[in-house]
């Protein structure tokens, strides 16, 4: 359980993404494993493109929302908090994010073959 506010606010909040992240990273080094075998077969990419677009990719948006919205402000009332840098870095983030799910949906509407462009 949570042992202070930081626990309760920041850290519980975070133990899910970096899960969901784990499970990315173990996801795409399978993904390289079999591909420098070349045994990785088109579904398994395009599972991999549709839980990204079905989970990970919303969850990380609703979650930056959340922290621009609501959990900054409230921050600010109490703390000096560097409110700009922290949504620079949200923006970042979400280009990221969107860049990976343009290619997922590109490799979606290919079912995993031919993608390289």
């Amino acid at each position: 359980p949570p042992k202070d506010w930081a626990d309760a606010s920041l850290l519980v909040p975070h133990e899910a993404l970096r899960m969901e992240m784990n499970y990315m990273i173990k996801s795409v080094d399978k993904l390289c494993e079999l591909a420098k075998c070349n045994t990785m077969q088109s579904w398994q990419v395009v599972y991999f493109c549709e839980w990204y677009l079905d989970v990970f990719a919303p969850f990380c948006h609703e979650h930056h929302e959340v922290e621009e919205e609501v959990y900054f402000p409230w921050l600010q009332t109490r703390a000096n908090i560097p409110r700009k840098e922290l949504s620079k870095e949200h923006e970042e983030l979400v280009e990221m994010l969107d860049g990976l799910a343009s290619v997922c949906n590109k490799i979606i509407s290919k079912t995993g073959y031919d993608c390289k462009g």
